[in-house]
């Protein structure tokens, strides 16, 4: 056993030697838990099992104005607040892309790349040109639905090109996966791809769910998440305003995970109109965070309310709740509200056995 051993070990050198260093390890030296990009909505992200996961592809798909374009904005703004020497690129591939309301969820446009790509081709060749450089951390493409390839837009409407995109996708996917393998061979920060697709009807499915998503078979594979997004009511406030929504509910359920995550459906409003202190894209995330915090002993409620530091231990004095999440904030998160969050859900989900509250 012992010369098998030796011999497998001079192989592998060998083939690391021409390979780069590397190309062949345990998993125990290379694989560890997944870094994540939070939403910054905190029940979405603890269903995650803390974000999206860095240097992997997820997809969010549904029907139209259900919110899907508008947590990925939510997403960039967090990104770049939290990674300032990092880059973003969003390809509007749809054309909508609003500067005016992408900077109402915090949105740093002066520091945002916006490609507006003509061909599905263009798209590919930017995608593979971008996860090649060091600083592009996160890349969004919205959407999958509205490619379209060279030669059908060279073609008039009457011709069909099948499977067009299909095939497209499916060097999309090559590219990306090569992106990916080539930023940890060179010790890079892998660019994290998060994908936006709509729906489609499938024609004649008499049983079962007739809802697909264009694109193809190939680019499924790709995914590490893939989470549909429902939309729920518009919800109105007419103090606030008497006829535009003030905030929207939002569903969500996972249809595909290789990545650990804590739940399979999540669902949150998202605010679209600045109202009681809070900002276009906000939830109400510390009103979910604090029943968590109560259930595993890092708020308590005694004569007054205390809030128990999880690493240390220490007990800080609180006379009001507004105290507890300020208390929180500063001595828990070292002043960063998300960093509450993040450490919460890590120490979620080393306990499976802990429910995800149904409302906030």
């Amino acid at each position: 056993m012992s010369e098998i051993r030796e011999s497998l070990a001079k192989a592998v050198a060998k083939i690391n030697k021409v390979g780069g260093l590397g190309f062949i390890s345990k998993a125990s030296d290379k694989f560890t838990a997944l870094d994540r990009v939070p939403t910054g909505i905190f029940k979405l992200d603890l269903a995650m099992g803390g974000g999206f996961p860095v240097g992997r592809a997820s997809c969010m798909f549904g029907p139209e104005s259900v919110g899907k374009t508008n947590l990925y904005l939510k997403t960039i703004a967090l990104y770049q607040q939290r990674n300032p020497g990092m880059r973003v690129a969003f390809i509007d591939i749809e054309g909508c892309f609003d500067v005016e309301w992408a900077a109402k969820f915090g949105v740093n446009v002066e520091d945002l790349y916006l490609v507006r790509p003509t061909t599905a081709e263009e798209v590919v060749d930017f995608v593979h040109m971008a996860m090649s450089t060091s600083d592009c951390g996160l890349l969004v493409l919205d959407s999958i639905g509205a490619l379209i390839g060279e030669k059908e837009l060279a073609n008039d409407a009457s011709r069909e090109q099948v499977g067009g995109n299909s095939r497209i996708m499916a060097k999309f996917c090559t590219k990306v996966i090569a992106g990916f393998i080539a930023a940890e061979k060179e010790g890079r920060v892998p660019t994290t791809v998060l994908l936006v697709n709509q729906t489609r009807t499938k024609i004649g499915v008499m049983f079962g769910n007739p809802e697909g998503m264009p694109g193809g078979q190939a680019f499924k594979h790709l995914l590490a998440l893939t989470i549909r997004v429902g939309g729920g009511k518009n919800i109105i406030e007419k103090a606030v305003n008497p006829t535009m929504p003030v905030a929207k509910e939002m569903r969500f359920s996972f249809k595909k995970w290789k990545c650990k995550i804590f739940s399979t459906a999540a669902e949150a409003h998202m605010i679209t109109i600045a109202h009681k202190g809070f900002g276009v894209g906000e939830t109400a995330n510390w009103k979910t965070a604090l029943k968590l915090m109560r259930e595993v002993g890092w708020v308590v409620q005694d004569k007054t309310w205390q809030v128990v530091h999880p690493e240390t231990g220490e007990v800080y004095e609180c006379k009001t709740l507004d105290e507890v999440k300020s208390t929180s904030i500063e001595k828990i998160g070292n002043g960063d509200e998300q960093a509450v969050y993040d450490i919460l859900i890590r120490h979620l989900m080393a306990d499976p056995d802990i429910e995800l509250p149904e409302s906030g």
